[in-house]
């Protein structure tokens, strides 16, 4: 059995300076199976289909998909590279970004094209005999999905795998939060502050090493309890 992996720089292991460290490499370890990483920086949901393509499945083998914050869509420069937060991406046309999110980007927009395309995936995976599990990143978002059942998601689609290393959760401009900013309650940054010490520094925006070490953790109590 193989375990394939999908979504954005959490799942990539971004900041590792070792990339086994990262979470799908550790539950891939753990649990005795080959681990397959298609998981692409500054992704979005939707790029996942692409990821998706480049698998090679054996009926039977599972795929994991993270899911990264709402705002996230992607378009194709002229070296089809993703483009994620339009508005600010310096791989591609700005102007063109800003249009984006003038004219085309809204809340209603943004759930129906995630919903429709976590519900291809899972169409994907029957269809290649393959099980799939889904889990929230770093924000908490539910989506009106079609396919998806509760059994789909190794961790409840009202909660976000992260939850044990983060404290505060930017549902607002998703991001993730590491430094005190202005609309921070001190109590809450006096909770946030020592996880981000413990579980993301030196890094920007993720985890170091101890925290890929307790997302694996959480992740292979949800898949041992299947």
């Amino acid at each position: 059995m193989t375990f394939h992996w999908f979504g954005d720089s959490w799942v990539y292991g971004d900041e590792l300076a070792d990339k086994s460290l990262a979470y799908p490499y550790l539950v891939s370890k753990h649990l005795d199976q080959e681990c397959k990483n298609y998981a692409v920086c500054a992704s979005s949901v939707q790029h996942m289909l692409l990821q998706f393509e480049k698998a090679k499945f054996t009926p039977g083998d599972i795929a994991f998909f993270g899911i990264t914050s709402e705002d996230r869509n992607y378009i194709y420069d002229t070296h089809l590279l993703l483009s994620a937060n339009l508005h600010n991406d310096q791989r591609v046309d700005l102007s063109k970004n800003k249009q984006w999110y003038t004219y085309f980007d809204t809340k209603i927009h943004r759930l129906k094209s995630i919903a429709s395309t976590l519900d291809l995936l899972k169409a994907y995976c029957k269809e290649q005999q393959v099980v799939p599990y889904f889990y929230n990143l770093f924000t908490v978002s539910e989506y009106n999905c079609k396919l998806l059942l509760a059994k789909d998601w190794l961790v409840g689609p009202n909660d976000h795998f992260a939850s044990e290393i983060m404290h505060i959760v930017d549902n607002q401009y998703f991001t993730v939060v590491t430094s005190n900013q202005a609309w921070i309650k001190d109590k809450d940054w006096s909770i946030h502050s020592p996880l981000v010490d413990k579980y993301f520094s030196p890094n920007y925006a993720h985890p170091n090493s101890q925290g890929h070490q307790v997302l694996s953790e959480r992740l292979i109590n949800a898949i041992t309890t299947r």
